[in-house]
């Protein structure tokens, strides 16, 4: 069930990638669109609103202040994955959900071998 959910998660951000990839192409005149251009369209507050969480609660320089480190996951990792085009990032995260996705369902099923050596 949960892995079913995953894979259309997967398949909507695989929908979403070839809407943007078509969007570029169709416009000749205007570069590709950047992914923090793209999601600053649709949700500007929900952008700075990730920003702050992020850094203040996930990166773990910041969760953990005796380390003396500055924050690393948004401004070099996250802030640079915005600068690339939008259906390239889409694509990868619907190439991951559904790798992800057939990990999980290959360690999930047993074998007919297994089956037979569990006496099933």
């Amino acid at each position: 069930m949960g892995t079913r959910i995953f894979q259309i998660i997967g398949a909507l951000f695989a929908i979403a990638s070839l809407l943007v990839f078509w969007g570029d192409i169709r416009n000749d005149d205007t570069p590709s669109k950047l992914m923090g251009q793209l999601w600053y369209e649709l949700s500007p507050g929900s952008l700075q609103l990730t920003e702050a969480v992020i850094d203040r609660y996930i990166d773990p320089c910041a969760l953990l202040t005796f380390l003396g480190c500055e924050t690393f996951l948004w401004h070099p990792i996250i802030a640079g994955l915005l600068q690339w085009p939008a259906g390239l990032v889409l694509g990868m995260i619907a190439a991951l959900i559904f790798l992800g996705t057939s990990f999980k369902a290959r360690r999930g099923r047993k074998s007919v071998r297994s089956l037979k050596m569990d006496g099933r």
